[in-house]
Protein backbone atom coordinates (compact mmCIF):
# COMPACT_ATOMS: atom_id res chain seq x y z
CA UNK A 1 0.00 0.00 0.00
CA UNK A 2 3.13 1.66 0.53
CA UNK A 3 4.03 1.60 -2.84
CA UNK A 4 2.30 3.90 -5.22
CA UNK A 5 4.19 4.42 -8.21
CA UNK A 6 1.71 2.68 -10.78
CA UNK A 7 -1.52 4.29 -8.85
CA UNK A 8 -3.32 7.53 -10.78
CA UNK A 9 -4.36 10.48 -8.57
CA UNK A 10 -7.63 9.03 -7.25
CA UNK A 11 -6.05 5.37 -6.19
CA UNK A 12 -3.46 7.45 -4.28
CA UNK A 13 -6.36 8.94 -2.38
CA UNK A 14 -7.68 5.73 -1.66
CA UNK A 15 -4.37 4.49 -0.26
CA UNK A 16 -3.62 6.99 1.35
CA UNK A 17 -6.83 7.00 3.27
CA UNK A 18 -5.84 3.26 3.91
CA UNK A 19 -3.05 3.90 5.27
CA UNK A 20 -4.55 6.98 7.97
CA UNK A 21 -7.38 4.05 8.91
CA UNK A 22 -9.77 6.73 8.24
CA UNK A 23 -12.54 4.32 7.29
CA UNK A 24 -14.41 1.42 9.21
CA UNK A 25 -13.82 -1.55 6.91
CA UNK A 26 -15.11 -4.35 9.26
CA UNK A 27 -18.77 -3.50 9.33
CA UNK A 28 -18.96 -0.78 6.33
CA UNK A 29 -20.39 -2.44 3.16
CA UNK A 30 -17.93 -1.33 -0.54
CA UNK A 31 -20.96 1.24 -1.22
CA UNK A 32 -20.70 3.64 1.77
CA UNK A 33 -17.02 3.54 2.21
CA UNK A 34 -17.08 5.06 -1.44
CA UNK A 35 -19.78 7.46 -0.80
CA UNK A 36 -17.62 8.45 2.27
CA UNK A 37 -14.61 8.74 0.30
CA UNK A 38 -16.72 10.79 -2.57
CA UNK A 39 -15.85 7.90 -5.54
CA UNK A 40 -18.26 5.71 -7.46
CA UNK A 41 -18.21 2.21 -5.86
CA UNK A 42 -16.55 0.77 -9.66
CA UNK A 43 -13.94 3.18 -9.08
CA UNK A 44 -13.02 1.38 -5.25
CA UNK A 45 -13.40 -2.31 -7.00
CA UNK A 46 -11.04 -1.65 -9.40
CA UNK A 47 -8.66 -0.08 -6.48
CA UNK A 48 -8.98 -3.38 -5.04
CA UNK A 49 -7.90 -5.50 -8.20
CA UNK A 50 -4.99 -3.18 -8.78
CA UNK A 51 -3.87 -3.71 -5.79
CA UNK A 52 -3.84 -7.51 -6.36
CA UNK A 53 -6.98 -8.43 -4.94
CA UNK A 54 -10.49 -10.03 -7.03
CA UNK A 55 -12.50 -7.26 -5.34
CA UNK A 56 -13.32 -5.93 -2.31
CA UNK A 57 -14.10 -8.67 -0.41
CA UNK A 58 -10.93 -10.60 -0.93
CA UNK A 59 -9.07 -6.86 0.04
CA UNK A 60 -11.06 -6.17 3.16
CA UNK A 61 -9.98 -9.86 4.42
CA UNK A 62 -6.35 -8.83 3.98
CA UNK A 63 -6.76 -5.53 5.29
CA UNK A 64 -8.62 -6.64 8.50
CA UNK A 65 -5.86 -9.20 9.34
CA UNK A 66 -2.95 -6.58 8.86
CA UNK A 67 -4.82 -3.93 10.96
CA UNK A 68 -5.72 -6.46 13.66
CA UNK A 69 -1.83 -7.79 13.15
CA UNK A 70 -0.78 -4.17 14.02
CA UNK A 71 -3.29 -3.69 16.72
CA UNK A 72 -2.43 -6.58 18.77
CA UNK A 73 1.70 -6.40 18.32
CA UNK A 74 3.49 -6.24 21.36
CA UNK A 75 4.53 -2.29 21.68
CA UNK A 76 5.96 -1.71 24.79
CA UNK A 77 9.67 -1.65 23.09
CA UNK A 78 10.48 -0.15 19.82
CA UNK A 79 11.99 -2.38 17.63
CA UNK A 80 13.90 0.51 15.57
CA UNK A 81 15.13 2.06 18.58
CA UNK A 82 15.07 -0.68 21.44
CA UNK A 83 17.09 1.74 23.70
CA UNK A 84 18.26 5.44 24.68
CA UNK A 85 21.27 7.03 24.85
CA UNK A 86 20.32 7.82 28.36
CA UNK A 87 20.04 4.31 29.95
CA UNK A 88 22.07 2.26 32.31
CA UNK A 89 23.81 -0.86 31.53
CA UNK A 90 20.68 -2.72 33.39
CA UNK A 91 17.97 -0.81 31.86
CA UNK A 92 19.28 -1.37 28.34
CA UNK A 93 19.63 -5.03 28.84
CA UNK A 94 15.89 -5.27 30.01
CA UNK A 95 14.71 -3.66 27.21
CA UNK A 96 16.67 -6.14 25.03
CA UNK A 97 14.91 -9.08 26.90
CA UNK A 98 11.63 -7.14 26.50
CA UNK A 99 12.47 -7.21 22.81
CA UNK A 100 13.08 -10.89 22.57
CA UNK A 101 10.35 -11.24 24.53
CA UNK A 102 8.18 -9.49 22.34
CA UNK A 103 9.03 -10.31 18.89
CA UNK A 104 9.07 -14.39 19.70
CA UNK A 105 5.21 -13.63 20.85
CA UNK A 106 4.25 -11.43 17.97
CA UNK A 107 6.40 -14.10 15.11
CA UNK A 108 4.21 -17.36 16.92
CA UNK A 109 1.04 -15.37 17.08
CA UNK A 110 1.55 -14.97 12.92
CA UNK A 111 2.41 -18.96 13.29
CA UNK A 112 -1.07 -19.30 14.51
CA UNK A 113 -2.75 -18.03 11.77
CA UNK A 114 -1.31 -21.34 9.31
CA UNK A 115 -1.36 -25.18 9.05
CA UNK A 116 2.09 -26.10 10.46
CA UNK A 117 1.47 -29.49 10.42
CA UNK A 118 0.81 -29.15 6.49
CA UNK A 119 4.47 -27.18 6.55
CA UNK A 120 5.53 -29.94 8.60
CA UNK A 121 5.01 -32.39 6.55
CA UNK A 122 5.75 -30.67 3.37
CA UNK A 123 9.30 -29.67 4.58
CA UNK A 124 9.82 -33.22 5.86
CA UNK A 125 9.44 -34.52 2.69
CA UNK A 126 12.56 -33.28 1.11
CA UNK A 127 16.68 -34.64 2.57
CA UNK A 128 18.16 -31.56 0.93
CA UNK A 129 17.20 -28.17 1.58
CA UNK A 130 18.90 -25.07 -0.06
CA UNK A 131 18.64 -21.27 1.39
CA UNK A 132 18.82 -17.73 -0.16
CA UNK A 133 19.08 -14.93 2.02
CA UNK A 134 20.61 -11.98 0.80
CA UNK A 135 20.66 -10.44 4.54
CA UNK A 136 22.35 -11.94 7.30
CA UNK A 137 22.62 -15.71 7.43
CA UNK A 138 23.24 -16.11 10.90
CA UNK A 139 19.81 -17.54 11.32
CA UNK A 140 20.22 -20.12 8.33
CA UNK A 141 23.86 -21.38 9.24
CA UNK A 142 22.40 -22.12 12.80
CA UNK A 143 19.25 -23.81 10.81
CA UNK A 144 21.93 -26.04 9.04
CA UNK A 145 23.77 -26.71 11.73
CA UNK A 146 20.88 -28.55 13.82
CA UNK A 147 19.45 -30.26 10.83
CA UNK A 148 22.28 -32.60 10.11
CA UNK A 149 21.70 -34.09 12.92
CA UNK A 150 19.00 -35.14 12.21
CA UNK A 151 20.58 -36.57 8.83
CA UNK A 152 19.34 -33.41 6.60
CA UNK A 153 21.42 -31.61 4.17
CA UNK A 154 21.24 -27.67 4.31
CA UNK A 155 23.31 -25.39 1.70
CA UNK A 156 23.40 -22.11 2.55
CA UNK A 157 24.17 -19.56 -0.15
CA UNK A 158 23.63 -15.58 -0.66
CA UNK A 159 24.56 -16.18 -4.65
CA UNK A 160 21.54 -15.79 -7.51
CA UNK A 161 23.14 -17.98 -10.06
CA UNK A 162 23.88 -20.76 -7.47
CA UNK A 163 20.26 -21.37 -7.14
CA UNK A 164 19.74 -21.03 -10.63
CA UNK A 165 21.96 -24.21 -11.17
CA UNK A 166 20.40 -25.88 -7.92
CA UNK A 167 17.38 -25.09 -9.22
CA UNK A 168 17.48 -26.17 -13.02
CA UNK A 169 18.96 -29.75 -11.88
CA UNK A 170 17.12 -30.48 -8.38
CA UNK A 171 13.68 -28.79 -9.18
CA UNK A 172 12.07 -32.43 -8.38
CA UNK A 173 14.23 -33.10 -5.33
CA UNK A 174 15.33 -30.20 -3.47
CA UNK A 175 12.75 -27.88 -1.00
CA UNK A 176 14.20 -24.21 -1.47
CA UNK A 177 13.93 -22.10 1.41
CA UNK A 178 13.85 -18.24 0.22
CA UNK A 179 14.22 -15.32 3.30
CA UNK A 180 13.40 -11.46 2.51
CA UNK A 181 12.68 -9.51 4.88
CA UNK A 182 10.43 -7.12 2.57
CA UNK A 183 9.56 -9.80 0.40
CA UNK A 184 10.45 -7.03 -2.89
CA UNK A 185 14.43 -7.48 -3.40
CA UNK A 186 14.75 -7.82 -7.26
CA UNK A 187 17.08 -10.90 -7.34
CA UNK A 188 15.13 -12.71 -5.19
CA UNK A 189 12.00 -11.87 -7.24
CA UNK A 190 13.83 -13.49 -10.07
CA UNK A 191 15.04 -16.68 -8.47
CA UNK A 192 11.15 -16.85 -6.95
CA UNK A 193 10.00 -16.90 -10.56
CA UNK A 194 12.64 -19.20 -11.94
CA UNK A 195 12.12 -22.12 -9.28
CA UNK A 196 8.39 -21.75 -10.04
CA UNK A 197 8.65 -22.11 -13.49
CA UNK A 198 10.89 -25.37 -13.10
CA UNK A 199 8.35 -26.17 -10.47
CA UNK A 200 10.38 -26.45 -7.53
CA UNK A 201 8.80 -26.86 -4.38
CA UNK A 202 9.67 -23.33 -2.79
CA UNK A 203 9.29 -22.05 1.08
CA UNK A 204 8.80 -18.55 1.67
CA UNK A 205 9.80 -16.32 4.67
CA UNK A 206 9.41 -12.32 4.40
CA UNK A 207 7.72 -9.49 6.75
CA UNK A 208 3.60 -9.52 7.06
CA UNK A 209 1.71 -7.64 4.84
CA UNK A 210 1.23 -8.42 1.18
CA UNK A 211 4.73 -8.78 -0.79
CA UNK A 212 5.36 -10.59 -4.21
CA UNK A 213 7.41 -13.25 -3.01
CA UNK A 214 4.65 -14.50 -0.99
CA UNK A 215 2.39 -14.40 -3.98
CA UNK A 216 5.43 -16.56 -5.89
CA UNK A 217 6.28 -19.40 -3.38
CA UNK A 218 4.34 -22.31 -2.97
CA UNK A 219 4.06 -21.48 1.14
CA UNK A 220 4.75 -18.61 3.14
CA UNK A 221 5.95 -17.96 6.33
CA UNK A 222 6.05 -14.79 8.27
CA UNK A 223 8.29 -12.86 10.46
CA UNK A 224 7.60 -10.23 12.96
CA UNK A 225 6.98 -7.00 11.31
CA UNK A 226 7.33 -3.84 12.51
CA UNK A 227 11.39 -3.10 12.18
CA UNK A 228 12.32 -0.70 9.26
CA UNK A 229 14.92 -1.70 6.26
CA UNK A 230 17.33 0.85 7.45
CA UNK A 231 16.43 2.96 10.29
CA UNK A 232 17.08 0.75 13.28
CA UNK A 233 19.66 0.21 15.70
CA UNK A 234 21.14 -3.19 14.27
CA UNK A 235 18.18 -5.62 12.73
CA UNK A 236 17.61 -6.73 15.98
CA UNK A 237 13.89 -7.85 15.53
CA UNK A 238 14.04 -9.52 11.93
CA UNK A 239 17.39 -11.75 13.63
CA UNK A 240 15.28 -12.60 16.48
CA UNK A 241 12.21 -13.37 14.40
CA UNK A 242 14.15 -15.36 12.10
CA UNK A 243 16.01 -17.41 14.82
CA UNK A 244 12.45 -18.66 16.05
CA UNK A 245 11.11 -19.80 12.69
CA UNK A 246 14.04 -21.74 12.07
CA UNK A 247 14.21 -23.61 14.98
CA UNK A 248 10.29 -24.12 14.87
CA UNK A 249 11.20 -25.58 11.41
CA UNK A 250 13.70 -27.94 13.15
CA UNK A 251 11.98 -28.71 16.23
CA UNK A 252 8.95 -29.83 13.75
CA UNK A 253 11.68 -31.65 11.70
CA UNK A 254 12.84 -33.55 14.53
CA UNK A 255 9.13 -34.48 16.18
CA UNK A 256 8.69 -36.39 12.73
CA UNK A 257 10.96 -38.92 14.03
CA UNK A 258 11.57 -37.98 17.23
CA UNK A 259 12.58 -41.69 19.53
CA UNK A 260 15.04 -41.86 16.21
CA UNK A 261 16.06 -38.63 15.75
CA UNK A 262 16.71 -38.00 19.54
CA UNK A 263 18.76 -41.49 20.38
CA UNK A 264 20.44 -40.85 16.88
CA UNK A 265 22.10 -37.52 18.09
CA UNK A 266 22.74 -38.27 21.47
CA UNK A 267 24.87 -41.09 20.10
CA UNK A 268 26.90 -39.61 18.07
CA UNK A 269 27.60 -36.56 20.02
CA UNK A 270 28.34 -39.22 22.68
CA UNK A 271 30.61 -40.86 20.08
CA UNK A 272 32.36 -37.59 19.13
CA UNK A 273 32.48 -35.33 22.51
CA UNK A 274 33.81 -37.91 24.67
CA UNK A 275 36.76 -35.56 25.54
CA UNK A 276 33.73 -32.93 26.83
CA UNK A 277 33.58 -32.25 30.31
CA UNK A 278 32.24 -29.76 33.04
CA UNK A 279 32.78 -29.32 36.69
CA UNK A 280 29.28 -27.72 37.00
CA UNK A 281 26.56 -29.85 38.07
CA UNK A 282 23.83 -28.20 36.04
CA UNK A 283 26.18 -29.23 32.83
CA UNK A 284 26.29 -33.07 33.64
CA UNK A 285 24.34 -35.78 31.57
Amino acid sequence: MNKQENFSKTEKFIANKILENKVNWKTTSARTIASQLFIAPSTLSRFCQKAGYKGFIDFRVSLLKELDYIENQEKDINPNLPFEYVDNAFEISKKIEQLYTNTVRNTYSLLKTIDLEKVSSYINKYNTICLFSLGNTGPLYNFEKKMIRIGKQVLVTQAADDVFYYGNYHSEDWLFILVSYSGETPSMLRVASFLKQRGASTLGISSFGDNSLESIVSYSLRLATGENLRDNFGDFSVNISENYIFDVLYSLCFSKNFVKNYHNKVDIAREYEKKRISNNKLLKD
